[in-house]
């Protein structure tokens, strides 16, 4: 139940009540003079009070009875009211001291922070910065940035020198630590290659082989091998106990974990004969001849600018191409037309490790805090005095988009209930005010 509907029924109730009440027509004249005086004087001054505050509260929004002597206010005054409120909106309420005053009080870092860690921000934050970078990415003109780094990428590979590209190899592997390294490689890939299926499949097949010419047609080797059980498999589990023996202890060796002098003797002589081996490539021509290969192979044969951008729309933008590689062979010296299809951003995964580390330093650091709450609230301060002065603009604006019907209707709505607590006490008033007369004239008669 509304004010508006408890006013009007109060002022229902009192007129009908003033009437009901008149001496010389009431029903209840036998409650007696003075009691039906007093309820008379009640409720015709509560109708008095009710129907006085019921046409002031009109008289602000439009005509009651349609009486125009100063009524309508709202709309008489608009101008002047308009003025106050933009005044008093721009200069007291919003006004930058005012709103700084409020923001200082807050702590716009810890704010941060708690938006990170229980608001969901980290994953919003990411995905906003993840999908940031991929409509720049995707706004990218890849064909033209390769047209443009290609020919700096062929000046570059055709101003390579194979000398000292080979020098700097050999001077790189023969380093102690490196040649050890490549070696231990080696002998993890030569121990893995041996271990193969194939690889033993075929010393398996090699042992029965020689095991049969062994024994070719002599008995006594037969019944030797019988005797000491020595069957193909066991060869085969025997020879891979010393392979992986001479492998392991070579690597152990290598990585400085083995020292045996003999395996580190061996070991040194392993290193020593790579160095040999890596310098004299290094010092053939064959080597120099093959960097020259792959530098006229890429200036003269590859389609360098197209490359570029197979791989940047790869890998920038998400897209994978079909047979890329046959597709450019194929039509060599022709317009390169490949399909692209979308998959998901390679660099996702770095963009949020990085945003994570981000984070996670800011919250550990109360002096970036501190920086980032004097940077946010001297912004705001920034803003608000560089647009302050726009204000007035913006409230007149918004209320000049309203006549004088919108204007009233906007302003009634949110206020004409309040105002009808007007009509109510109006009218309380003037029944308390009613029975304090007619008990003042009583009196005065005696």
């Amino acid at each position: 139940m509304n004010n508006k509907f408890k006013a009007n029924t109060a002022l229902a109730l009192s007129a009908v009540g003033a009437a009901f009440t008149i001496p010389t027509i009431s029903p209840i004249a036998a409650i007696g003079n003075f009691s039906l005086g007093l309820l008379n004087h009640a409720f015709l001054a509560a109708t008095i009070g009710g129907l006085a505050d019921w046409f002031a509260v009109t008289a602000l929004f439009r005509k009651p009875l349609g009486i125009s002597f100063r009524t309508q206010i709202l709309i008489r005054n608009r101008k002047r009211i308009m003025d106050a409120i933009v005044e008093f909106v721009s200069n007291d309420l919003l006004n930058t001291r005012n709103i700084m005053n409020t923001v200082r009080d807050e702590n716009t870092a810890e704010l941060l922070i708690q938006y990170f860690e229980h608001n969901d921000g980290r994953r919003k934050i990411k995905n906003i910065i993840f999908e940031l970078l991929v409509e720049i990415a995707a706004d990218a003109n890849t064909q033209k940035f390769s047209q443009n780094v290609a020919p700096l990428v062929q000046k570059e590979i055709s101003s390579i020198d194979p000398n000292q590209i080979v020098k700097f190899c050999a001077d790189v592997l023969t380093k102690q630590s490196h040649s050890k390294k490549v070696l231990t490689f080696l002998c993890d890939a030569a121990q893995n290659i041996f271990h193969s299926r194939p690889v033993q499949s075929a010393v398996l097949q090699k042992i029965s082989n020689l095991r049969q010419d062994y024994v070719g047609s002599s008995a006594s080797r037969a019944l030797l091998l019988s005797v000491i059980d020595l069957n193909d498999d066991k060869i085969l589990n025997i020879l891979n106990e010393n392979v992986d023996s001479k492998i392991v202890g070579t690597i152990n060796a290598l990585k400085g974990t083995n020292v045996h002098p003999d395996v580190t003797k061996s070991t040194n002589e392993l290193v020593e004969t790579f160095n040999g081996f890596v310098k004299g490539v290094a010092d053939d021509s064959a080597s120099r001849n093959f960097i020259n290969g792959i530098k006229s192979f890429f200036t003269n044969n590859i389609r360098l600018a197209e490359y570029i951008q197979l791989w940047l729309d790869k890998n920038l933008k998400g897209q994978t191409y079909i047979d890329a590689v046959s597709k450019l062979n194929r039509n060599a010296g022709q317009s390169l037309t490949v399909e692209l299809d979308r998959k998901d951003i390679q660099w996702r995964g770095a963009v949020e490790k990085l945003v994570d580390s981000k984070i996670d330093d800011f919250i550990a650091s109360p002096m970036q805090q501190d920086a980032f709450d004097r940077f946010v609230k001297k912004s705001i301060e920034d803003i608000l005095n560089s647009y302050h002065d726009t204000i007035p603009d913006l409230i007149n604006e918004r209320l000049n988009r309203l006549d004088d019907q919108q204007l009233t209707e906007f302003v009634e709505s949110r206020v004409a209930d309040d105002l009808q607590m007007i009509r109510i006490n109006g009218a309380v008033c003037g029944a308390c005010v009613g029975i304090v007369l007619y008990i003042v004239s009583w009196l005065l008669k005696f």
